[in-house]
């Protein structure tokens, strides 16, 4: 008894349809790896906000400051420096929130002219770490490690 089948028309159909699949998945992920590899490194102004820090931290930003993230690698120069008086939640008798200042901490604004890549689907310091707005971040600065909040990145 002979249980072969012949090749036909659907069997075609499908194996066509496998090798398009194969084709625009390889091109795509063709391109995706050329977009990063012609990417062009560019500096990048990040906004960092590090919240209620001590008052005598303030001289330890100043422009030209250089920081490092905490795994050594080099994050970038301070460009630019704010500071106002921490606000320190405080409720009074009633329970209604009415925060205060807090003499002796601070809250730094910091713009750091990092270094990284820009793709489409984000900015990568030194081309491989992925920061976004709302990430927090350790930085190194004096042998002092500060943990902040992206707040901003333009590009």
């Amino acid at each position: 008894m002979n249980t072969r089948k012949k090749f036909n028309v659907v069997d075609a159909f499908i194996v066509l349809c496998v090798f398009v699949i194969l084709a625009v998945v390889g091109v795509r992920f063709f391109t995706a790896n050329q977009e990063e590899l012609t990417a062009v490194q560019q500096y990048v102004p990040m906004h960092l906000h590090i919240s209620a820090t001590a008052r005598r931290h303030i001289n330890t930003f100043e422009e030209g400051t250089r920081l490092y993230f905490v795994d050594g690698t080099f994050a970038g120069e301070v460009s630019q420096v704010t500071n106002q008086p921490a606000l320190i939640p405080h409720w009074d008798e009633y329970g209604s929130f009415a925060p205060s200042t807090d003499i002796g901490r601070v809250d730094l604004t910091l713009v750091i002219q990092t270094r990284g890549t820009v793709l489409e689907h984000g900015f990568f310091h030194g081309g491989s770490t992925h920061i976004v707005p709302g990430m927090e971040v350790e930085v190194v600065a004096h042998n002092h490690v500060f943990t902040g909040l992206v707040t901003r990145l333009e590009w």
